[in-house]
């Protein structure tokens, strides 16, 4: 993450990822993908991983 503080009153700063923070946000999105593909491929209590359906308790969000 790289940091630009302008010194301005009011202050002004401005955020932005570095090469290293757009490659971990690369990696980041394909595991998010896998863990969205694996949990829709989950259809009843006991899956073929052996951890069963998600907990209710605990919904899952998202697109």
């Amino acid at each position: 993450m790289h940091r630009q503080d302008y010194g301005e009153v009011p202050p002004r700063v401005e955020y932005a990822l570095t090469e290293r923070g757009r490659q971990l946000y690369e990696l980041l999105e394909l595991l998010s993908a896998w863990g969205r593909d694996h949990l829709a491929a989950r259809t009843g209590p006991e899956s073929d991983d052996g951890l069963g359906a998600p907990r209710q308790d605990f919904p899952v969000t998202g697109p």
